[in-house]
């Protein structure tokens, strides 16, 4: 996956036709699509994914694809087709990642202050 991310960024980078490619593949616009890899890479991923799924369900080859964009290697391939086939769980994952994240964020501060509290009450 890390070089399908990385192929992606190159794209990215580089811009023209090669983001034009990953911007089709994904059903937006090149601008929409950098605009969305440089703001939340996250997001873009899964309008990647998003696209290739809506093109395979129209019936188009997704390894023809995937090949014109150099995703060749049999691993980077066969994650990039199991992550479009099913598209919805990977938002509802990010999802419950990033919520499970959020939620975490106040434990170390909680705890320090029920620690404060603690050392007051039992300090001679």
């Amino acid at each position: 996956m890390t070089t399908v991310l990385k192929k992606i960024d190159m794209a990215v980078g580089k811009g023209g036709k090669p983001l034009e490619e990953f911007a089709e593949a994904s059903g937006v616009s090149a601008e929409d699509f950098k605009k969305a890899w440089e703001s939340d890479p996250v997001k873009a991923l899964e309008m990647f994914i998003q696209g290739l799924s809506e093109s395979g369900k129209e019936g188009e080859n997704l390894t023809s694809i995937l090949g014109d964009l150099g995703i060749k290697g049999i691993r980077e391939s066969d994650t990039i087709l199991r992550l479009a086939g099913n598209a919805g769980l990977l938002g509802e994952a990010v999802g419950l990642s990033s919520e499970a994240w959020r939620k975490i964020q106040h434990y170390p501060m909680r705890q320090n202050k029920d620690m404060q509290q603690w050392h007051l009450k039992w300090e001679p």
